[in-house]
């Protein structure tokens, strides 16, 4: 299991997007950022905490904060495949 913490720039993929879609884009970005440094080929083994949506989520769809820090931890499967879990770093447990 490889485990990391990041602090991920959220504010230039957002704000050239309009303002109600603005926290979806956050966590688009959160997504391909994760994606890149964690080297993981497909979305679907990137498993986004809820309680990071709900931090992203908290100041509603038109502003999002502009960096978020989370916890990441990629796990190996059975079948020789990754999954990359994406947490809060206060809930290390």
């Amino acid at each position: 299991m490889e485990e990391r913490i990041y602090t991920v720039p959220l504010r230039r993929h957002f704000l050239k997007k309009t303002r109600v879609k603005r926290a979806k884009a956050a966590v688009n970005a959160l997504r391909r950022f994760v994606k890149r440094h964690m080297k993981v080929e497909e979305d679907e083994l990137i498993r986004i905490d809820p309680k990071v949506n709900e931090a992203i989520w908290a100041r509603g769809a038109k502003k999002p904060p502009a960096r978020i820090k989370v916890l990441v931890q990629k796990v190996r499967r059975e079948d020789e495949t990754h999954v990359v879990y994406v947490k809060l770093p206060e809930e290390e447990s």
